[in-house]
């Protein structure tokens, strides 16, 4: 007896690939719904979704960079649920993850869920010559001007521009060793995909310039 047979929608992983290989890919999407210490507005416990399902409408070639990362192989795994008892406990079960994925020598990348940092607002040279040689990539997305993402948990005039923001990234690349990335702080806006999708985009470039 076989199962029906029937058209499906994609796969609901990063980029909606129809197969994933853990052992051989080379980054991997660790999407971790959590935003129980943000201030304002919070719904970024949706931003990992979001994130998801925009990047299974994009554009697998990147033009900018002549290539398709895909190809060389992204695994996403499950949604993390976060510990109930404390924002302490989060960070060790989101660190446990990170170190066996760096152990398994592939490039993480973590989508959120609520912010950690935002680096100030300086030149890229000098922002460059502060880092040490190897770097972890944290994006925090309130550090975008509001007129291209408007979707966080707290939107500030006078941001990052979309260019900036990956002239930033890929020299950063270019110069240091990043070895794993989160973007964070997404707080979709029900029925306005945009900012969804500039945040896939933004997933994917950072993976098409470090892989």
């Amino acid at each position: 007896m076989e199962k029906p047979s029937y058209p499906t929608l994609e796969p609901f992983n990063f980029l909606g690939l129809d197969e994933q290989n853990y052992e051989t890919a080379k980054a991997v999407i660790f999407p971790v719904p959590y935003s129980s210490t943000t201030c304002w507005k919070t719904g970024t416990n949706e931003g990992p979704q979001a994130i998801i399902e925009a990047s299974r409408h994009m554009e697998l070639y990147d033009i900018e960079e002549g290539r398709d990362a895909s190809k060389k192989g992204i695994f996403t795994l499950p949604l993390l649920a976060p510990s109930k008892n404390s924002p302490a406990e989060v960070a060790v079960q989101i660190k446990e993850v990170i170190l066996q994925i760096l152990s398994d020598k592939k490039f993480p990348l973590m989508l959120g869920g609520e912010h950690s940092i935002l680096a100030p607002n300086l030149p890229i040279d000098k922002i460059i010559s502060t880092l040490k040689e190897k770097v972890y990539l944290t994006f925090d997305l309130d550090g975008l001007d509001p007129s291209i993402m408007p979707s966080t948990g707290t939107p500030e005039p006078g941001g990052l521009g979309w260019y900036e923001t990956l002239k930033l990234i890929k020299e950063v690349a270019k110069k240091r060793k990043i070895i794993g990335a989160d973007v964070v702080e997404l707080d979709p806006i029900p029925g306005f995909s945009a900012p969804d999708f500039l945040a896939a985009k933004l997933v994917y470039k950072i993976i098409n310039y470090i892989i």
